[in-house]
């Protein structure tokens, strides 16, 4: 690992990274810049979501394979067709996490976000393929929500975040006060590191058992098929680990074979890829 080498290359280019942090077989062995302070991380929040899932799901509140319908019906505005709540009760949360659903635009708008989510789901639904959008994990979010019977944020307080020792996360609501769960969040490189070592030890902190490892094997294995490599339950696959990722440069890479952890938080509306190159290049090989 050539540390020294990816600053000097980070400060000749003029990089906007707050922060990095390198953990290897599970020690802090490098620092740079600011990991202490929250920034937004964007997509990364979905990642997060991804956990709630699994967290649900290991307390029988709710299973992968049922209708979104299942558990959002009660909320699902009295404008929606019957040929939407069709799809609804055809739709599977699965399909919601692997992002499988192509024609989707890239995010909810309007006053009613649940609304513009619903009517833009695709008459058909039987096409399985790769599409990236904030709205998959908007349903997601609240289907969690209604299955564990409170806040998403809230519901996560007790089991991940206080045992993560995170307080008080930054987060962002839907209009009609659901959390968003595609974005919105702001956490800092020491937090984030925190969410990617509860991943790399199998959904344990310190000792306790947060999510079960059952599921974080599913989330972050290849679910479906990608230009980037593979896509899990929101975790991207990077070389022979995975990825939590945001725009503009919000990572945290898992590379289990080599028991190594590197989180860097960004400012990066171009270039942002750069610097993964530069990781790959001085960091990882």
């Amino acid at each position: 690992m050539m540390f020294r080498d990816f600053i000097e290359e980070l400060n000749q280019n003029n990089w906007e990274i707050h922060g990095i942090q390198i953990v290897k077989d599970s020690k802090l062995i490098h620092q740079y810049g600011d990991c202490i302070t929250r920034y937004p991380i964007y997509s990364a929040t979905k990642s997060i979501l991804s956990l709630a899932v699994g967290i649900a799901v290991q307390e029988e509140k709710m299973s992968i394979d049922e209708p979104v319908y299942r558990y959002i019906c009660d909320i699902v505005p009295d404008s929606i067709t019957k040929s939407k709540i069709d799809i609804l009760n055809n739709l599977s949360i699965k399909r919601l996490l692997t992002m499988s659903i192509p024609g989707l635009p890239f995010r909810p708008q309007g006053d009613n976000w649940l609304e513009y989510s619903i009517n833009c789901l695709p008459d058909d639904i039987t096409k399985n393929e790769f599409q990236y959008s904030n709205i998959p994990a908007y349903l997601t979010g609240l289907a969690v929500s209604r299955a564990v019977g409170e806040h998403v944020i809230s519901y996560l307080q007790p089991r991940l975040f206080d045992i993560l020792e995170i307080k008080e996360p930054i987060y962002q609501n839907c209009p009609g006060g659901y959390f968003y769960g595609a974005s919105g969040m702001q956490l800092s490189v020491e937090e984030l590191g925190k969410i990617g070592q509860l991943c790399f030890n199998r959904g344990m902190y310190q000792g306790k058992r947060v999510v079960s490892e059952k599921w974080l094997n599913e989330a972050v294995k290849k679910q479906i098929e990608c230009r980037e490599g593979g896509y899990g339950f929101y975790f991207w696959r990077f070389d022979e680990g995975y990825r939590i990722s945001g725009k503009w440069g919000q990572r945290c890479i898992v590379i289990p074979p080599n028991n190594l952890i590197i989180t860097y938080l960004s400012d990066m509306e171009e270039g942002s890829e750069q610097v993964t190159d530069a990781v790959k290049k001085y960091l990882i090989y």
